[in-house]
Parts: structure tokens; sequence; C-alpha cells
């Protein structure tokens, strides 16, 4: 919260604070990293099934929270709130709502990696080594009572919770790759609109019926159009379903589109949620503050 008042106070000033052009990493760009941590760590300690609890109960609440927190992101980042002559009005239109964004993005990454965690098994493998089950879900016939010295013993550090945690990791993993796959695998048709020698940024005027396509954009707007992931979202989601909607004429309606938070980029944000939820379950079963800190 510290940095994004930072960035929202001074990134005006400071290019370096605020949030890089498409290509690139400034201190802003970090910041949704750093929620999506923060969220894994806080389902460490919120999200448990306990014994008695069926795992489907669990997940199923889990799901309405994630279902909650996505509806607030559409209230909120959906383009439904504008300003007309300084007075802020609620223009609902269902035809060219906002699908994803910030709050989206984080409720889809919950979701998917309490899933895994909830339903993927541990690797037994190495589950003689724990002296608590490090997956947030306790069976009232597995629970370990009794403090195991093998999870403390000195020169571990709990790596094996690497071992025992590998089917929830590789998951992560395969997501990012298959996001990274499609962002940089998929080449856009060259009769796709945001390829196009000369792109217009769409946009609204003053009032929300007031739209055009008039603002010829350069090199950023047409890299964001011909790629991967304006062509992949703009047919999942829909061309005025998206962020940034541009056209290859100067003329209304857009042809194209482009979504930061889109579905294709939001595949890699499960990896951080899940490095958070994965720093929160080395704690909870190391209870050591050295040995924590070195596996970290």
């Amino acid at each position: 919260m510290v940095v994004m008042l930072l960035v929202d106070y001074t990134g005006g000033c400071y290019p370096a604070i605020n949030h890089a052009p498409r290509n690139g990493l400034h201190l802003a760009d970090l910041v949704m990293p750093f929620f999506l941590w923060v969220s894994g760590l806080s389902m460490s300690i919120s999200v448990r099934v306990r014994p008695g609890d069926s795992r489907m109960g669990v997940f199923l609440q889990v799901g309405k929270r994630a279902l909650r927190l996505f509806v607030l992101g559409i209230v909120v980042q959906g383009s439904w709130f504008h300003v007309e002559d300084g007075v802020p009005t609620l223009h609902l239109d269902l035809s060219s709502v906002r699908i994803m964004g910030i709050l989206q993005r984080i409720a889809i990454a919950f979701i998917v990696v309490a899933a895994a965690e909830i339903f993927v098994p541990e690797f037994s493998r190495f589950r003689h080594y724990a002296s608590a089950r490090p997956l947030l879900v306790t069976d009232g016939a597995e629970a370990q009572t009794e403090q195991n010295p093998l999870a403390h013993q000195r020169g571990t550090f709990g790596l094996w919770i690497f071992g025992v945690r590998a089917y929830k990791a590789i998951i992560a993993v395969v997501l990012v790759v298959l996001g990274t796959c499609l962002t940089y695998g998929v080449t856009p048709p060259q009769s796709w609109p945001g390829c196009a020698a000369t792109v217009y940024h769409c946009g609204a005027g003053d009032s929300p019926t007031e739209r055009s396509c008039k603002d010829p954009g350069g090199d950023e707007l047409r890299t964001m159009g011909c790629s991967a992931v304006s062509y992949l979202d703009s047919k999942i989601l829909g061309i005025n379903h998206v962020y940034v909607r541009g056209s290859d004429r100067p003329s209304w309606p857009p042809t194209w589109g482009f979504d930061p938070e889109g579905l294709v980029t939001s595949l890699s944000a499960v990896f951080p949620m899940y490095f958070g939820l994965h720093v929160g379950c080395v704690w909870r079963e190391l209870k050591d503050v050295k040995g924590a800190i070195v596996h970290w």
C-alpha cells in the first residue's frame, strides 16, 4: 500500500517510479506481484480444511469469496463510472463493460491456487519428514499430533517441503509456461487489424455517448495491437470488453483490443500467489525464524 501511494503521488514526476511503457519494469510494476504474494501468504492462515470439514465445502466458500472479489472488480474497473460536467455518474452498459482488471486477476489466481492446495495431493515420498501437514488440509485419520524431530533437523531448513508440495508447484509452473508460450509463441495473422501500418486509439469523450478513433498511435500502441495478448484476449473476451481499444481506421467502432490484466497475462499471476502461500506454509511447518529465512 505504501508503494502504491508513492507511485500515485510521485509517479508523474519520476518516470522510474511510475508504470513503465508496455516493455520495461519500474517500481510501480512490482505492486501487483506484491499484492498477489501477500494474498497467497494470507491463504496459509485463512484457508484451512479442518477435521470434519469437506474439501469441497471449503472450496465452495473460497469460490464465493473469489466471486465477490471478481464482481467488485467489474463494478470498480468496468468503465461504469463517468464524470459529466463535474458530476460523477453511473452509466451501466453491458455491451462495453470491462471484464478483466486488477481485482479480477487476484480473484482468478486465488481460486486456482486454492483449488490446487485443497485438491492436489502431496508427494508422499517426503511425507515422513513433516511434523504437521504443510498442506492446509488436515484429515482426521492423517493428522499427526506429535512433533517429528526430522522436520526441525539442523541443516535441512525445510527443503523437503519442496518435495512434499511438488505437485502443487508443478501446476503453478505449468501455468506460467503456458502463459509465456501463448504470449511469445502465438503470432496474430497479418489480417489482424492491430497489425495495420497505422493504428488509432479509440476512446470516449466527455460523456459515454461520445466515442471516436481519431488519435493515431505510435509504436507502443501498434506493439500492443499486433501481439498475441491482444489477439487472444480480443477473441475470448471481446473487443469491447478490454481496457485499450483501437482501430485500423480513424472511425468508430474499434477493431482490436488489448488488456494489460487480460486472461493470457493472468496465467502467470498464479505463481507469485502460490509463492506467498508456500512461504506461509514453510513458517507454519518450521516455526523457526532462522530456518524459515534460510529456506526462503
